[in-house]
């Protein structure tokens, strides 16, 4: 179904990571990410749903999160994004 390689490491004293690349597109990362969330009691089995965080992001703005490590408001802005383009 999806053809991807994983990288994972320390983002901060904060939190990990785990990186799954790369997409054709915006749309097929969309779909891998539609994908897990309909399987979250599955993939994230083993960690507290409040322990994670997981979203589609182009290489420009993880460049741009690394500098700022607003992980957070990067969140917020995903989720603004992705729900506007879903209901279109």
């Amino acid at each position: 179904m999806f053809d991807f390689q994983i990288l994972n490491g320390i983002w901060n004293d904060k939190y990990y990571y785990i990186k799954v690349f790369p997409f054709k597109n915006y749309k097929e990362a969309v779909k891998y990410y539609k994908h897990v969330s309909k399987n979250q009691d599955v993939v994230f089995i083993t960690i507290n749903e409040k322990h994670y965080q997981y979203f589609v992001i182009s290489d420009d703005n993880y460049t741009k999160l690394q500098s700022s490590g607003e992980i957070e408001r990067y969140q917020k802005f995903f989720k603004r994004k992705f729900l506007k383009k879903k209901q279109e």
